[in-house]
C-alpha cells in the first residue's frame, strides 16, 4: 500500500489550454457570477493587495510637509487594498458576484482612476504650495527677530 501525502487534484480540461484575449474579455467570462475557486492568481493578488496596504501605511508614516497630499494617497491605497481582500475572500468562499471577475476589473479601474485623479491634483497643487512656502520663507528671512527668543 502506497500513501500519497501531497496529492494534487486532477487538472480540468479548461486548465490545460490557453485563453485568447477575445475569450478573456467576453461577457460570459467576465460576468460569470460564480467563477471557479481554483485559480493560480491567488498568490499574486494577495501580494498586490498587501503591497497596496503596505504602501498606504508607509505613506501615512512618512514625514511630509503636505499632509493633504499624503492623506489622499493613504485613503486610495488603503481602500483599494481592503476592496481587493474582500474580492479574494468572496472568490475563495464562492460568493456570487463578490468573487466575480467583473469585480476585479471594477477594482482595477477604480484604483487606476482614483490614483490618476490624485496625480493630476498633485501636479497642480504641489508646485503652487512649494512656491508659496518659498515666498513665505523669503518674507520671514527679512523680518526682525524678537529679542526675547534665544
Amino acid at each position: 500500500m502506497q500513501v500519497q501525502f501531497l496529492s494534487c487534484p486532477p487538472r480540468l480540461a479548461w486548465q490545460d489550454r490557453t485563453m485568447t484575449l477575445n475569450e478573456i474579455f467576453s461577457k460570459s467570462y467576465l460576468f460569470d457570477s460564480n467563477p471557479p475557486r481554483e485559480s493560480r492568481l491567488y498568490l499574486p493578488l494577495i501580494i498586490l493587495f498587501s503591497l497596496l496596504v503596505i504602501m498606504s501605511i508607509t505613506v501615512k508614516l512618512l514625514p511630509a510637509k503636505l499632509k493633504n497630499v499624503t492623506n489622499r494617497y493613504f485613503t486610495a491605497f488603503l481602500a483599494s487594498g481592503i476592496l481587493g481582500f474582500v474580492y479574494l475572500f468572496g472568490r475563495y468562499e464562492g460568493l456570487p458576484w463578490v468573487g466575480a471577475r467583473i469585480t476585479l476589473v471594477a477594482i482595477g479601474l477604480l484604483v487606476a482612476i482614483w490614483v490618476g485623479i490624485i496625480l493630476a491634483w498633485t501636479v497642480r497643487f504641489v508646485p503652487k504650495k512649494i512656491r508659496e512656502e518659498q515666498v513665505e520663507e523669503r518674507y520671514q528671512r527679512y523680518l526682525p527677530k524678537s529679542k526675547t527668543a534665544k
